[in-house]
């Protein structure tokens, strides 16, 4: 080491420092750096020039320059000052970068680096140190921020700026020529300033150039306050022949990565739900502000009665008997109290009207003022003065000011009218501050303007009133609705490029064989194609729907702002009224096809059973769950199984109901006395729609293809399709349909100009644009390999010998539609400490341990899988490791598991001994205790265990464990009997809990158990078998499950020997 003596002997030519920055709590994405206390261990030694450390953290934009990027090509490229001539003075002599490797005292000085910088015309060496949590990270904090340059490049016609360091780009493929000046240097995190302090998280040693890379991606598990990076060049100590004579660091692009919306060890775990912008604490988790409407330290708790908003801070409005407002949005939830009106009830009837939704007009009041609650006249006296007739000047003042209304009216509303033809929008909107009366003009027709219905918003005006001799007329009811605004309509407001509309050319078709090629470039840069795609469409109110906005017709909306427009709404005959939100929807070559509406309120289930028989419909897609999260999305309006309802004169009846694992399909028969009409509805129920998002593609696609398949063959009427709305997903589901058809004649399709057109006939259809990218997802899957099941008798002809060659080109097709998954979708098995496996857990499926054991996290090499008819009938897992058999357990319990299939003979298993037990000996495994309780052999074995958990006051769960007699080889006879044993016996457990399946990699064993039992149960279900489609969803939760030709055929011989086995029932019963 060189001594401080030596130190100041020999500084010649450069200065040699050491800047420690100290930041105390690192807040959101903002420079740590500005304003921090610095340190250099030798300063600049002219006391008359201002070169203080300091200045390097005082906000000004001055120049950083070691390494700048072309703005031309984005390349990086060394700076190189121009030369200038040397200063010297009889103690030091400084000179420019240009002379630095000429000098022999810089031998001696540079051996030590910290983050080496070129700063102007001095070389300093720089200990830059970042405060950060955690090292792991899915945002890099440094993207965009500010940057600065103490003398930036002299010239202007090559942009330098220090800024390219933290522009996001980072394809450079001009890479430096002096990767020896990087090799062997250090990262360390540490909670000093001094790495000594710290812990080593990445030392380079690289043994040749050829390995060195200014490409670096270093991932730590440590903990600390501060990251250091290092490098040194010691005297006398032997480094490889190609390091570099000295130490440097230079940088292109810095990328620092911290927590996003994750907290704990590695980032492991999802902050709070409620959690503003998803942030948290990244040790405790607790939220750093919380979403509005909910307040605690995990921001878990709604507001209480009263209060709403972000931080719970704003009081309710004079809601309806002083029931609490929504606790986010602060809308009434069961209307206003007397006197007040709007969405959030803060505003006062205006005169001259009162009471509930202000429908009550002032009666004989001075000026026709009263108090907006009561009525009760707040004028000092009533005006009585009469003519020379006897009659009171306030009627006759009153009657002239009704003429004059009705004048005024007929005005506004014909300009109102003719704005509404060229409007671009008509969307009925409210906020905090602002709030406009609404005021329905009744009785205009063309001839006389007695039948036009309009909105008209005026605000602040006391002009426009209604005449006391016109019908009276009502306000937009603001009471009981499920819910004012669609959540999809919410979630369409958030795409980064609104409504641009900048597109009105027609958007180009696109060939089948290139839509997967088109798919991949719209979803660069987190799906900025399809967002951008999606905006030209043209969205909102863009035809008149004025009898959905008439005052009668209000309360049968189900959500403000989502009317059938008037040209393509369906129009009821025989009832009481004609009105229905539903519209007809054409579909390529025919009109009519479908029919689109919201899902049926309590009050609409007759109009909507009226419209079912009117339109001779034989089949309802209903794509929206009764319930979700807390929102009323549809009524039931189908009675439960072998239960009849009588809606009017309709009488319904359940007949049949099948469950699968997406999706039930209902027989009902519909029977009307009058009309003397009865006939057999089949609904499919599509119950897998994730609430605030989009359904798997394969899973849409096994769907649509039971709808396709089971349509009845003379089908007269349109298709109903609803959701809650009857524009987003019903939007989805009809284009997939209508171009899947499309498709496949015509070899191209236009999901763009289709959308286009349902919005034609009913607004907003296809209503986000992650719906708009899963109707382009469906249609690829579909294309790719259609669904295709195949009755028993079909099933055994292609398993005949001149037939067998098929099956191995029908595996190739399966590989070749099997998903690849980035890096990226396996982020939760990277973090997590102990994964060894190769095959990991997809982190869309995966399930995690909730269980509290010592020094065990809650990570395991576990996802869920469905069968046929539950979609979350199985966990997969692979035999724990010796040390990982408590988390086994753990898998066991907290999943409330009844039954473990183990694939394998558990003798064959290393780790079994620890916790099966046997007749004589209990197993122990801390905190839980395993015993047998029954042990059974026959074609498989079986047992039952009692695990007690003695921390929980000896909690017992009861499970039973089954296993083949013998090893399950492909080549086996014994296999299909002993697969058939295992599924048989899993069938007939009467379970609502997830049935383990468990063999060593987790994958190929009970990739070929799964498939056997789901196809028995679809044999059983409906009589028909498709082992793609069935293999095909289940590798799309682990590819890795049924990958060998051997397994394919395994699963083809063990569902031949079950059909054969079969004589006049099932003798296999489903799970």
């Amino acid at each position: 080491m060189i001594s401080d003596q030596d130190w100041l002997h020999r500084v010649v030519e450069f200065v040699t420092l050491n800047m420690l920055l100290y930041i105390v709590q690192i807040q959101g994405l903002e420079n740590l750096a500005l304003y921090q206390p610095t340190w250099e261990q030798y300063p600049w030694p002219d006391k008359d020039r201002d070169f203080g450390s300091e200045n390097a953290v005082d906000g000004s934009l001055i120049n950083f320059v070691i390494w700048k990027r072309n703005a031309s090509s984005y390349h990086c490229r060394e700076n190189k000052p121009q030369p200038t001539n040397k200063t010297e003075d009889k103690d030091h002599q400084y000179t420019d970068l240009e002379e630095v490797e000429k000098s022999k005292t810089y031998e001696e000085i540079h051996r030590l680096s910290w983050c080496t910088l070129e700063i102007g015309m001095h070389h300093l060496t720089l200990n830059v140190l970042l405060y950060i949590l955690h090292v792991h990270g899915l945002e890099n904090l440094a993207l965009y921020k500010p940057t600065w340059e103490q003398y930036p490049w002299p010239g202007e016609s090559i942009d330098y700026g220090s800024e390219n360091a933290v522009d996001g780009l980072t394809d450079n493929q001009n890479y430096s020529q002096y990767l020896d000046r990087i090799a062997g240097f250090f990262v360390y995190v540490s909670n000093t300033t001094s790495k000594d302090d710290g812990y080593l998280c990445y030392h380079d040693e690289s043994t040749g150039q050829l390995m060195l890379s200014f490409d670096q991606h270093i991932n730590c598990t440590l903990k600390g306050r501060y990251v250091i990076y290092y490098n040194e060049r010691r005297p006398g100590a032997m480094y490889p022949s190609f390091y570099s004579e000295y130490a440097y660091n230079e940088l292109c692009e810095v990328e620092v990565y911290g927590c996003n919306g994750t907290y704990g060890d590695d980032c492991f775990y999802p902050c709070p739900t409620n959690c503003l912008d998803r942030k948290c604490d990244t040790d405790t988790g607790h939220c750093l502000g919380c979403d509005p409407g909910y307040n605690g330290q995990r921001c878990n708790q709604e507001c209480d009665e009263g209060r709403y908003g972000i931080n719970c801070q704003y009081n309710c409005g004079h809601c309806k008997e002083e029931s609490h407002c929504h606790h986010i949005n602060g809308l009434g939830l069961d209307g206003c109290a007397p006197g007040y009106k709007g969405p959030f009830c803060n505003i006062s009837c205006e005169e001259p009207y009162f009471g509930i939704n202000c429908s009550q007009m002032c009666s004989n009041c001075f000026k026709q003022s009263c108090h907006h609650v009561t009525g009760v006249c707040t004028s000092q006296a009533m005006e009585n003065t009469a003519t020379d007739d006897g009659v009171h000047i306030s009627y006759i003042v009153g009657g002239s000011l009704g003429v004059v209304d009705v004048a005024v009216i007929i005005v506004v509303g014909l300009f109102i009218y003719r704005r509404t033809q060229s409007a671009s929008r008509n969307q009925l909107e409210s906020s905090h501050e602002n709030s406009s009366n609404t005021v329905a003009i009744n009785n205009i027709s063309e001839s006389n303007l007695t039948n036009i219905y309009q909105n008209i918003n005026v605000q602040n005006s006391k002009v426009v009133k209604r005449s006391r001799k016109s019908p009276a007329t009502r306000e937009l009811s603001t009471e009981s609705r499920d819910d004012d605004v669609d959540i999809d309509e919410k979630i369409h407001n958030e795409n980064p490029y609104g409504d641009v509309y900048v597109n009105q050319e027609q958007i180009s078709d696109i060939l089948i064989k290139d839509l997967e090629k088109e798919i991949q470039e719209r979803s660069k840069k987190e799906n900025d194609g399809f967002k951008k795609e999606y905006a030209t469409l043209l969205y909102g109110e863009r035809h008149p729907c004025y009898v959905g906005k008439l005052p009668e017709n209000i309360n049968k909306n189900r959500f403000k702002t989502t009317f059938p427009y008037d040209h393509s709404r369906v129009v009821l005959v025989n009832t009481r009224s004609d009105y229905i939100n539903a519209s007809f929807i054409d579909g390529l070559k025919k009109e009519k096809a479908y029919v689109a509406t919201q899902g049926p309120k309590p009050t609409t289930i007759s109009d909507f059973w009226s419209m079912v028989l009117q339109e001779s419909i034989d089949q309802i897609v209903m794509l929206t769950n009764l319930k979700e999260g807390t929102k009323l999305k549809s009524a039931q309006y189908w009675p439960d199984l072998h239960e009849t309802i009588t809606c009017d004169r309709t009488t319904l009846h359940t007949i049949n109901e099948q469950q699968y694992a997406q999706y039930v399909v209902r027989k009902i028969k519909l029977s009307h006395a009058t009309l003397n009409d009865s006939r057999t509805i089949t609904q499919y129920h599509y119950t897998a729609w994730p609430d605030h998002g989009t359904p798997e593609p394969l899973c849409l696609l096994l769907f649509h293809d039971h709808v396709i398949r089971t349509k009845p063959g003379r089908q007269n009427g349109p298709t109903l399709v609803h959701c809650s709305a009857g524009i987003g997903r019903t939007g989805t589901y009809i284009a997939i349909d209508v171009l899947f058809e499309a498709g496949k004649t015509e070899k191209k399709i236009n999901i763009a100009e289709y959308v286009k057109k349902m919005r034609q006939n009913r607004m907003n259809m296809v209503q986000t644009f992650e719906q708009y990218k899963t109707i382009f997802l469906t249609l690829n899957e579909m294309f790719k390999a259609p669904a295709a099941a195949f009755t028993k008798t079909e099933f055994l002809q292609k398993l005949q010998k001149q037939n067998k060659n098929m099956l191995g080109k029908e595996f190739q097709r399966l590989l070749s539609v099997r998903p690849h998954y980035a890096e990226t979708h396996y982020k939760m098995s990277s973090h997590a400490q102990g994964a060894r496996s190769a095959i990991r857990p997809l982190d869309k499926y995966i399930i995690y341990l909730t269980s509290n054991v010592p020094k065990r996290g809650t990570y395991i090499n576990a996802i869920v899988v469905p069968s046929f008819i539950n979609q979350n009938a199985f966990i997969i897992t692979h035999f724990p490791a010796p040390g990982d058999v408590v988390d086994f357990l753990r898998l066991i319990t907290d999943h409330d598991c009844e039954l473990v299939v183990s694939t394998e003979p558990l003798h064959e298993v290393e780790s079994s001994n620890q916790w099966l037990p046997t007749s004589i000996t209990s197993k122990a495994v801390s905190p839980f205790t395993i015993h047998l309780k029954q042990d059974h052999k026959s074609e498989i074995k079986s047992c039952t265990i009692d695990i007690v958990q003695s921390e929980k006051s000896n909690e017992t769960w009861s499970v039973n464990v089954i296993q083949p007699s013998c090893v399950l080889t492909m080549d086996s006879s014994q296999t299909v009997s002993q697969l058939l044993g295992l599924v048989s016996f899993t069938q007939n457990i009467t379970t609502n809990n997830p049935i383990i399946v468990v063999s060593r990699d987790g994958a190929a064993l009970c990739g070929l158990f799964c498939a056997v039992n789901n196809l028995m149960q679809q044999l059983t279900m409906d009589e028909e078998i498709d082992v793609f489609s069935v293999v095909r969803l289940l590798q799309t939760r682990r590819p890795e499950m049924c990958s060998s030709l051997e397994e394919y055929c395994m699963i083809h011989d063990t569902l031949k020997s079950f059909i054969q086995s079969q004589t006049g029932e099932n003798v296999y019963h489903n799970q």
